[in-house]
């Protein structure tokens, strides 16, 4: 078997898995399949054109390495450029009528334009992705839809949509019995709840979270919500548990060895000491 021939079932395998964790909603899973898609073309800032030159000539195919690309740059760092790559991968993915690969893009686009304060045009991206979910019967992909939607009604204020959206989703993901759903949507109710200052109902959400996030091993989930959670208990004025759930968060962090210790190591540094 040649290189190039080695190199092309790779990348194709490589898809497959990554296309997989996305329908599934492992956001967090599909994200380090990416950045390992994006290492099988050099480094992160020749990947585009090596990912772009995907050999199978099949626009859907395209499009899907040009969303993991994206949703890879999108967790360095590099927003503007994976936003330009998804609503490039939403162009063609029209063209070629794949409405499930364009619910997974306008869901990935709202994450990226999220994080990078764009919480309006998220939304929309997100209704976007709910509505076609809706429409291709992609049960799974329309609870994290509903999520998505609840999550950032909850950044912008309407915490009555918030909480409507992510309840639906939460029914939804038992009759499916998905624990990565459920787990996902506890983590957004817990948000809410922190918003409105419902610190006591925050920290509930966020412990169940955790432990459905700790039983299906889904370690970097688990510290994140660690985190919030630490910062609800902050809010209440435990400093010893907020102490606890962010020296948790950050062991987690480093053996991952996470972008997130440092902000973590900061946080604890500035907490008053507790006397045992």
């Amino acid at each position: 078997m040649t290189a190039p021939t080695s190199m092309s079932t790779a990348h194709s395998a490589l898809l497959a898995v990554i296309d997989c964790a996305t329908a599934t909603g492992l956001d967090v899973g599909t994200w380090q399949l990416a950045s390992t898609l994006v290492s099988c073309f050099e480094q992160v800032s020749h990947a585009a054109e090596g990912v772009s030159a995907d050999r199978s000539h099949d626009p859907t195919t395209q499009a899907r390495s040009r969303r993991f690309l994206a949703h890879a740059l999108s967790r360095v760092g590099r927003r503007v450029e994976a936003t330009g790559i998804l609503k490039d991968s939403l162009i063609h993915l029209r063209t070629a009528g794949d409405r499930t690969g364009q619910a997974h893009t306008h869901l990935t686009l709202a994450i990226t334009l999220s994080r990078s304060g764009d919480d309006v045009e998220a939304l929309a991206h997100a209704q976007a992705a709910l509505a076609l979910y809706r429409d291709v019967e992609h049960r799974a992909g329309e609870g994290h839809g509903l999520n998505a939607v609840g999550w950032l009604h909850g950044q912008l204020g309407d915490h009555t949509a918030a909480f409507t959206h992510c309840g639906q989703a939460m029914d939804l993901f038992r009759k499916l019995d998905d624990r990565n759903g459920e787990a996902v949507t506890w983590d957004s109710l817990g948000y809410v709840n922190h918003r409105l200052r419902r610190y006591t109902q925050a920290g509930h959400c966020f412990r169940t979270a955790r432990e459905l996030f700790r039983s299906m091993s889904d370690q970097t989930r688990e510290a994140l919500t660690l985190l919030r959670l630490g910062d609800t208990l902050h809010d209440l004025g435990d400093r010893r548990a907020t102490r606890d759930a962010w020296r948790r968060a950050l062991e987690i962090f480093t053996d991952l060895d996470h972008s997130d210790a440092v902000d973590i190591r900061i946080r604890l540094a500035g907490l008053p000491r507790v006397e045992q």
